[in-house]
């Protein structure tokens, strides 16, 4: 695996990738692209670098009866000009269309579509602005020829999950589909990183975790509030608030406690149960820092946790809302649930 001489991230510090390939529906319309801005907001608040695949992919699987032919291809980020690309986003049909390929004025594939591919991060990029911000890189993937040999074999594997999961797609659809899984998940793994999977793909990554324990792949999931809402400039200053620095510093050590359970291969309710206990002891810690009682509290938080994998700890949130040590416990991880929750209500 090659990836522009970037270094996989330390562990006292938390990362997030978002690769192009198990993404690709959130470009199928304007209204899924705010969604994947959305989403990096989210991952910006709570992750000290985030990791971007550059370049576009596009693929095209052509409605035929039986599927295929397939097209696919990886274009670099120097060979893109940017102002096309915003025009062709608009304009893109994930599905139907009459999509063609040429070569050598040869038309090699033209008709309907089953199904297109689109993905670029660079417009979503410049208008943060990226550039600007040294916790942002850009990476270009390229895998070399073994590791592309093993995702393939997985990807074979995984075949009939991915037509359980969508029984109508093609043969050749089932295929990109699978490999396109496989292969970021291994980029993932690679860089020891939770990865940004879209609604496509996440049904799969939730099987391939239950049928493969202790693959790594249970990691993906965070237990956290969905604070998406903010402004990007709320994003920036919020990041830099104490609380959210010493709250990515938690998530830290509970992404490890993950690590370590998978790799002990423990059941999915087991590494569920570890990451809870980690979150409850030191939200119960720093309860006891406010001299609250936590019993009750603590009991509900746990449960919440353990139960729903987009726990917000909206219980504990409730329970010291208005308490006027909060704001004394300026650097605590805890007063960022509070002050996120309060943005992005």
């Amino acid at each position: 695996m090659v990836m522009n001489e970037l270094s996989i991230t330390p562990k006292e510090t938390s990362g997030f990738f978002f690769p192009l390939r198990t993404n690709v529906q959130y470009f199928d319309s304007q209204k899924a692209r705010l969604k994947l801005e959305e989403r990096v907001k989210q991952a910006s608040l709570l992750h000290d670098k985030l990791i971007f695949e550059g370049g576009l992919y596009h693929a095209t699987v052509w409605k035929r009866e039986g599927g295929g032919p397939v097209f696919d291809m990886w274009y670099p980020p120097d060979s893109l000009d940017f102002d096309l690309l915003a025009r062709d986003d608009e304009n893109f049909q994930p599905t139907g269309g009459e999509p063609y390929l040429k070569f050598d004025n040869y038309v090699f594939a033209s008709g309907e579509a089953e199904r297109q591919f689109r993905a670029q991060f660079h417009g979503l990029l410049s208008r943060i602005p990226a550039e600007k911000v040294p916790w942002i890189e850009v990476a270009n993937v390229q895998l070399e020829s073994e590791a592309d040999d093993n995702i393939k074999q997985l990807a074979r594997n995984d075949e009939q999950l991915v037509g359980s999961s969508i029984p109508a797609a093609s043969r050749f659809l089932r295929d990109k589909i699978s490999y396109n899984l496989n292969r970021d998940l291994a980029v993932a793994s690679g860089l020891q990183m939770p990865a940004s999977i879209d609604e496509l793909f996440s049904p799969l990554v939730h099987e391939k975790a239950q049928r493969e324990r202790g693959q790594g792949f249970s990691a993906l999931e965070v237990a956290i509030p969905n604070w998406s809402g903010l402004e990007w400039n709320e994003v920036f200053e919020l990041r830099e608030h104490p609380s959210l620095i010493e709250f990515r510093k938690k998530m830290v050590a509970v992404e490890r406690i993950a690590r370590e359970a998978v790799a002990q291969k423990a059941p999915e309710g087991d590494l569920k149960y570890e990451i809870s206990r980690v979150i409850t002891d030191e939200v119960s810690e720093e309860l006891k820092n406010l001299r609250i009682t936590p019993a009750d509290v603590m009991r509900d938080v746990f449960i919440d946790l353990v139960t729903s994998p987009l726990s917000g700890i909206s219980t504990l949130v409730t329970a010291i809302r208005g308490d006027e040590q909060l704001d004394a416990q300026n650097k605590s991880w805890t007063t960022a649930f509070f002050k996120l929750r309060e943005g992005g209500s």
